[in-house]
């Protein structure tokens, strides 16, 4: 599963390019950053993002950056997404590749951990986490795995 992201399905091609099937949701989509969507970063938007980021981390999950989506918002989406995927019963090893905010978020719901804690979840481009399902928790196996791209 991917994002509809066209650098998110990039980034998984070797696997579609192996036939490993696929499918695009929009509740994998990255989070809308809004204003600050698709421009450069400058000092005084890095220092936007930071407040924004700041007031996550401080429990203002209803805060968003202008025209943007809130954690909250995203959190909502994903669920969707997440009730989706594990109605596939079927499936019994999947990849999901998501950007950096949507993969900290997705974590929380999937660890059931308050949203604010969602930089507790390191991530590096690229990065693998191996995430176990019993039918009624999610363990974390291996976290923040960077050792494929050596």
């Amino acid at each position: 599963y991917t994002s509809k992201l066209k650098r998110t399905i990039q980034s998984v091609k070797p696997f579609i390019n192996r036939g490993c099937a696929f499918e695009s949701l929009d509740a994998l989509n990255e989070i809308n950053w809004g204003e600050m969507e698709g421009r450069q970063s400058t000092p005084e938007s890095y220092a936007d993002f930071t407040k924004v980021v700041t007031a996550w981390r401080d429990g203002n999950l209803a805060h968003a950056i202008g025209g943007g989506e809130t954690p909250i918002n995203l959190q909502e989406r994903q669920r969707k997404g997440l009730e989706y995927i594990l109605s596939k019963e079927n499936e019994r090893q999947i990849i999901i590749a998501m950007h950096g905010r949507a993969m900290r978020s997705f974590l929380c719901l999937m660890m059931e951990y308050p949203l604010n804690l969602m930089d507790d979840f390191d991530h590096s481009n690229l990065c693998l986490y191996i995430i176990q399902w019993n039918g009624e928790k999610f363990r974390i196996k291996t976290a923040n795995d960077t050792s494929h791209l050596l």
